[in-house]
């Protein structure tokens, strides 16, 4: 019997119905049985069409130009139905509630057997294995709609395991998960790991918690191509290239690494990227010069307040309460970081403050008039919202069309230009919700920010990001934000919070549970146990020098190191 790989792919090529440019551009792969495959690459760049291959729904459903083979545990995809695939074969996707397809999660977890036709005590085992697997046994008679994020990603997963796949794709399973939901990811994950019969791919472009864990990294370029292939350590060797000119996310102890390399040279020596913890604080430590900088923690502050919220509660209209006695106020020109678990209220919340939802009790006041006088378009004139999913905030057929509308001109070269700055050029005639979830991110963020409005609020903004264009946005924010805009922003990136924000709301279980400067929020350990938090790579490797987060970013961290080094110097 032939001992064929997991995965053969020899000279595949693909581009969609009615698109130009090539979605995967002669790819070649070989996967063998049982490995652990990591897969990162710049938004946009065919990762997720490269995986959509694997389980035929791609060219089967989802039509275009194909070229080259694509063989899967011995099967021709080319030539085999997605439902003979299906048997072997599971993809978990970007967004659970695209593959979800029943009401209670047991009867989800139970629905890919059943159409194997197994007799029902085998159904019933594999529903038992696969809930305690992913740890959603006390879960099994929930509405699958009420779960959080975390938990129908969770239940996306047990559903694929439930069909005993001999290959198993995961399409960024964290990419909207809380950091618990991360953190739980990662316990099925690593369980995973030790299925040495299963082979895993996974695509992220959180890599910080995954890259000591897979035997290999694939790395694809703008191209739609695989430019590297191998050892994570060896790979990311090249790391400042794959920031610079990739602009994916790397390690933060491997940027770390990069940056006291950059600051101390040969001083250093060392020629391994670090890719733990405890490797950056160990060649960190050696660095004697290196001290812990006072303590700064005074909040930004501004009497002139922007929004004031009193009180409010709110309760959907069948009586559940999402928020309870929230209260706080907003200076303007603050760089405001909304945080808390999946369910905690911060969407409910931020559409509260737009008046599409109105408070059950309590005041909103925006720029000192109570919103409950205003109309929702009124008060939509002074905050520009970013949804948290972008096809909510599509209304037009074309790309160009939506950017027409919010430049208020049609004018065909201004478009292209506003488009280019996205990297969307030549995307004037493509339908909005075709684009990459990247695409679809920044594209949306930018048609709410070309008035540049008094106060923006963005909810998780760098949702599907790679590292540039996620950069690239929280860098225009900041501009917006030396002009005056105060910036509000949603987010379960820890970074993001350390690097650009000057004022943390926590919310848990709809109440405020921290409002303060971001200084002693990360250095609270109580606190963020209990919001069920953690602090980046970059913290921990600092509370392991000096005993306290005192350097949040990798940033705050090379700023100190270019410091101790003026100090060997002298």
């Amino acid at each position: 019997m032939t001992n064929h790989p997991a995965v053969k792919i020899q000279n595949l090529s693909f581009t969609y119905e009615d698109e130009v440019t090539r979605a995967l551009n002669g790819v070649n792969l070989s996967i063998e049985k049982g490995e652990f495959v990591l897969l990162v690459g710049p938004s946009g760049c065919g990762k997720s069409t490269l995986c959509l291959t694997l389980n035929g729904i791609i060219p089967h459903h989802l039509r275009g130009t194909i070229e080259g083979s694509i063989e899967v545990l011995g099967q021709n995809v080319l030539e085999s139905s997605t439902s003979q695939l299906a048997r072997e074969v599971q993809v978990v996707f970007q967004n659970p509630d695209e593959q979800l397809t029943s009401l209670y999660v047991e009867d989800e977890v139970a629905f890919g057997p059943e159409n194997l036709r197994l007799p029902s005590k085998d159904v019933g085992q594999r529903v038992e294995e696969a809930l305690d697997f992913t740890q959603l046994s006390e879960l099994r008679s929930r509405v699958v709609y009420d779960l959080s994020g975390g938990q129908k990603q969770r239940l996306a997963i047990a559903a694929a395991l439930a069909m005993r796949p001999r290959l198993l794709v995961m399409d960024a399973p964290t990419s909207n998960l809380d950091p618990q939901g991360v953190k739980d990811m990662m316990d099925v994950i690593l369980k995973l790991r030790k299925l040495e019969n299963v082979t895993t791919i996974i695509v992220e472009h959180n890599v910080d918690d995954l890259i000591n864990l897979v035997d290999r990294l694939l790395v694809m370029n703008n191209q739609g191509r695989i430019l590297m292939d191998g050892n994570p350590r060896e790979i990311l060797v090249h790391g400042i290239e794959l920031e610079s000119e990739l602009g994916i996310w790397i390690p933060e102890t491997t940027e770390l690494y990069f940056a006291a390399r950059q600051s101390l040279g040969a001083e250093l020596n060392e020629a391994a990227p670090w890719l733990t913890i405890s490797e950056a604080i160990k060649g960190l430590s050696r660095l004697s010069s290196l001290r812990a900088p006072k303590s700064d923690t005074d909040i930004y502050t501004n009497d002139k307040k922007v929004l004031e919220v009193n009180g409010l509660c709110y309760s959907y209209t069948d009586g559940k309460k999402v928020l309870d006695d929230i209260s706080f106020q907003i200076g303007e020109g603050e760089f405001v970081a909304l945080v808390g678990q999946n369910g905690s209220g911060k969407t409910t919340l931020a559409l509260n403050l737009i008046s599409i939802l109105r408070p059950s009790r309590g005041s909103i006041y925006l720029e000192g008039r109570d919103t409950k006088r205003r109309s929702t378009y009124d008060v939509c004139r002074h905050i520009a919202y970013v949804f948290q999913y972008p096809d909510h905030q599509f209304v037009e057929d074309s790309v160009s069309k939506e950017m027409a509308m919010a430049l208020g001109n049609s004018d065909a070269s201004l478009i292209e230009s506003e488009l280019r700055k996205l990297g969307l050029q030549g995307s004037m005639n493509r339908y909005p919700y075709n684009l990459s979830l990247g695409e679809k991110r920044r594209l949306s963020v930018r048609l709410m920010t070309l008035a540049e409005p008094n106060i923006i609020l963005l909810d998780e903004p760098t949702y599907g990001q790679d590292r540039r264009r996620c950069y690239d946005l929280m860098q225009e924010m900041n501009r917006l934000n030396a002009k005056g805009t105060t910036v509000v922003f949603i987010t379960h990136n820890m970074r993001l919070v350390a690097e650009f924000a000057n004022h943390v709301i926590a919310l848990k279980d709809g109440k405020v549970v921290y409002d303060g400067d971001k200084h002693p929020f990360f250095s609270d350990r109580k606190i963020l146990n209990e919001l069920a938090l953690d602090q980046t790579p970059a913290m921990k490797v600092a509370t392991g020098l000096f005993g306290t987060p005192c350097l949040l970013s990798v940033s705050e961290f090379n700023h100190a190191m270019k410091s101790a080094k003026a100090v060997i110097d002298n």
